[in-house]
């Protein structure tokens, strides 16, 4: 491959799409999610085109007989009744998926995306917004930042529990995101910043992830990538150490081999795997609950981890919200106790911990104040029982 080919495949996939994850509550838990590329080598190469001459892989290696990683279980590999071979396969329709699916396919490369849910998106259809530092949107309202400041917030808000060189990365490349957005046609709907903090929430059009996808589904159509729906990804194809593609099963229970010489694991939350959640967090999983949208099982973790024979890193968990067992954040009841300013919060020993208003200006600072607490309480009268009855909570999802 030439050099300048090369560089523009790299130029592609080292595009930093903004990750976003669904809430959920009780406290909440965002979708933990993950994106990794399984390369020939190892060496973040770029592929050579598909039918260059190189030699047929083998089939795939045994699968371990136990998973580094809890709460999947692993797959064993079957004849396939059908091969598909591409420069690149993409596993996932999310933005993590679509962003590089669609950079690769314009600079002339084959590519296919699977979904193993019947709709395209996954987690970014419900994300409100995303993150962007120095977009245009920003410049043109006069509002300006020092990336070192908040990345300095974000460290301080996590008490130093987050990998700074990830944030770096997130901050510097998240206006050229936002750019790569607005030119395949997603709309924004202007900046906010949540809980009074720095203005750097950029909202859909219509405050739902699912406008974004709706702009991005086309613009793949249109740049060649063979978009696959209800096609679940299922092992990752090893040859030698090296990924060589993917076995999948589409909805018909037909077996696919995707051979492909890179494979784009981006298969979003793994947030309805609470073993594997315990595994790669030091979150207090037990005090959590999963209520976000279908699929957020932890397959592409699992995939990767039986792959590298290695417990997945770099899981990022963010609670969101707080409600109270049993009811989810979005119901009344669950917003009158966990996101009700006038309530009243306390713990096992009737004593107050917190600032409650922060409850409706901050809904994830409040989840490290609870964690401190064995238990916790909302307590109200029944004014103010009787006022959320009639007249509503005082912050709504």
């Amino acid at each position: 491959m030439d050099n300048a080919k090369r560089e523009a495949i790299e130029n592609a996939l080292s595009r930093r799409s903004f990750i976003t994850g669904v809430g959920a509550a009780a406290l909440g838990v965002a979708g933990a999610g993950m994106l990794a590329s399984c390369a020939p080598g190892g060496n973040g190469e770029a592929p050579e085109k598909a039918g260059d001459g190189s030699a047929e892989p083998a089939a795939s290696e045994a699968a371990a007989k136990t998973s580094p990683y809890d709460g999947f279980e692993l797959y064993e590999f079957v004849t396939a009744d059908e091969t598909v071979e591409a420069d690149v396969v993409v596993i996932g329709s999310g933005t993590g998926g679509l962003v590089p699916a669609i950079n690769l396919a314009e600079e002339g490369y084959s590519v296919v995306l699977l979904e193993k849910m019947s709709m395209w998106g996954g987690n970014t259809n419900f994300a409100e917004g995303c993150f962007g530092v120095g977009t245009e949107m920003q410049k043109e309202q006069g509002i300006e930042f020092d990336w070192h400041e908040l990345l300095l917030q974000e460290l301080n808000f996590q008490n130093f529990n987050s990998n700074p060189k990830i944030w770096e990365l997130y901050i510097k490349h998240s206006a050229e995101d936002f750019k790569w957005f607005t030119d395949h046609g997603v709309k924004f709907e202007g900046v906010f910043g949540p809980g009074g903090g720095a203005e750097t929430w950029h909202l859909f059009e219509g405050h739902h992830g699912d406008s974004a996808v709706a702009a991005m589904i086309p613009a793949a159509e249109a740049a060649g990538v063979d978009l696959r729906q209800e096609v679940k990804a299922l092992g990752l194809l090893m040859e030698d150490g090296v990924c060589v593609g993917v076995q999948a099963q589409d909805k018909r229970g037909s077996i696919i081999d995707f051979k492909a010489k890179e494979t784009i694991v981006a298969t979003g939350g793994t947030s309805e795997n609470h073993d594997g959640l315990m595994q790669t967090t030091n979150r207090n999983i037990d005090r959590t609950s999963y209520q976000g949208g279908p699929g957020h099982d932890g397959d592409g973790l699992g995939m990767v981890a039986q792959a590298l024979a290695e417990t997945p890193k770099d899981v990022m968990m963010a609670l969101i919200g707080s409600t109270i067992a049993g009811a989810r954040i979005s119901s009344h009841l669950g917003l009158a106790a966990g996101c009700e300013p006038k309530v009243l919060w306390v713990n096992h020993n009737a004593e107050r911990f917190i600032d409650e208003t922060m409850s409706a200006l901050q809904l994830t600072a409040v989840n490290n104040a609870l964690l401190t607490q064995s238990d916790a309480f909302a307590i109200m009268d029944q004014a103010l029982w009787t006022s959320l009855e009639t007249e509503g909570v005082t912050f709504g999802l």
